[in-house]
């Protein structure tokens, strides 16, 4: 078990994932975008980090992400029931098990909201969640423990998106004040089209490069405008307390 943990252990086979073409994840793109695109995923990846819905790969010249998609669910019932009985004697909140077939919609459906609606506020470049024959190259991986994997687009879903950094690196700088700006002025553009992040942790799901802040975790994105609005004051809130904490502290 240790050592699953340690090498996040990568199989295509893993994102294989079985759900009918849905119209509505379709995008459209510019053909010269397009290129662009496949000259980005003709480079080699090497593994970066594992979610609970997808593999993270670098890109070769470190500037792009690729999120190729999984979904392992525990088959056996008695597995969840040990996993709640052990939260609950480690005094931790209780784990919920959402149904398969739903939790795949609402990732993909965020997606599609991620590149269609906030494209320049989470650095999504290019999403692929119908998988089919198409002119999309073959993607090269290696996973942790360097060994070489191929990704056929015909089979697997994916997403690629800029590389942003960490939400601490706000932290680091000495004037974190137009940081902070970006941030406020992300939560109102993502507010102004009724976009709610059903995940609320702040440093899990927001980034930044070059010094402009972006939503990194796109894959819980709802639209749900009567939510919008305090979820926004509840994030600035967070980042203001943020501030006031470290400015003490110098």
């Amino acid at each position: 078990m240790s050592f699953k943990r340690w090498t996040h252990p990568f199989r295509v086979s893993k994102c294989l994932i079985d759900c009918p073409y849905n119209p509505e994840w379709e995008i459209s793109i510019d053909p010269r975008e397009m290129d662009r695109i496949n000259s980005i995923l003709t480079q080699p990846f090497s593994y970066l980090d594992k979610g609970s819905q997808s593999y993270v790969f670098l890109s070769k010249d470190q500037k792009h992400v690729l999120k190729v998609f999984r979904f392992d669910f525990c088959k056996v019932p008695m597995g969840k029931a040990i996993v709640r009985t052990v939260r609950k004697w480690a005094g931790l909140r209780e784990k919920q098990f959402f149904p398969e077939k739903p939790k795949i919609m609402k990732n993909f459906s965020a997606c599609k909201l991620a590149y269609s609606i906030v494209r320049d506020q989470t650095g999504v470049e290019f999403v692929h969640l119908n998988p089919r024959e198409c002119d999309l190259p073959v993607i090269t991986v290696r996973d942790r423990l360097k060994r070489l994997h191929k990704i056929d687009p015909a089979n697997c879903r994916f997403a690629l998106q800029k590389r942003i950094g960490r939400f601490d690196q706000i932290q680091e700088t000495k004037d974190p004040g137009p940081m902070i700006d970006s941030f406020l002025s992300l939560l109102s553009e993502l507010a102004e089209k009724g976009l709610v992040n059903l995940d609320v942790k702040l440093e899990k799901n927001f980034g930044f490069l070059d010094g402009k802040a972006y939503l990194i975790d796109f894959g819980n994105l709802v639209y749900n405008p009567e939510c919008s609005i305090p979820q926004k004051e509840r994030f600035a809130r967070k980042i203001t307390f943020r501030d006031k904490t470290l400015k003490k502290l110098r």
